[in-house]
């Protein structure tokens, strides 16, 4: 901000009035809510506590909740499926080329007395 005032050339003593008079406020205004509620926070801080927890364990249990319920909507074909589906892919993906055949077979040759 300061320097676009000087770009502008922006009267200095303007400025420095509504420069420092901005800064004044933008100390005083949070001190004094600080000072009015530290009252409240006293008095009320065991109820604020007690709330922030329970706001807490409603927001896990309605997450948990959601999961469940999301869970049991899933048909069981879908299970049925995805099961068959990676089993299948597990197939296909584990087969080995042929020129590693005859490497195998006398390997078991070899271990069988």
């Amino acid at each position: 901000m300061n320097l676009l005032a000087g770009a502008e050339r922006y009267p200095y003593r303007h400025f420095l009035l509504y420069d420092v008079t901005g800064e004044t406020l933008g100390a005083v205004i949070p001190l004094s809510l600080g000072y009015a509620f530290a009252a409240c926070l006293k008095a009320g801080g065991n109820l604020l506590s007690i709330f922030s927890v329970f706001a807490l364990l409603l927001l896990l249990a309605t997450f948990l909740i959601r999961r469940i319920v999301r869970k049991l909507q899933r048909p069981k074909e879908a299970f049925a499926a995805g099961a068959a589906v990676s089993t299948q892919k597990l197939t296909v993906d584990s087969m080995l080329p042929e020129s590693a055949l005859p490497i195998i077979t006398q390997q078991v040759e070899e271990s069988t007395p």
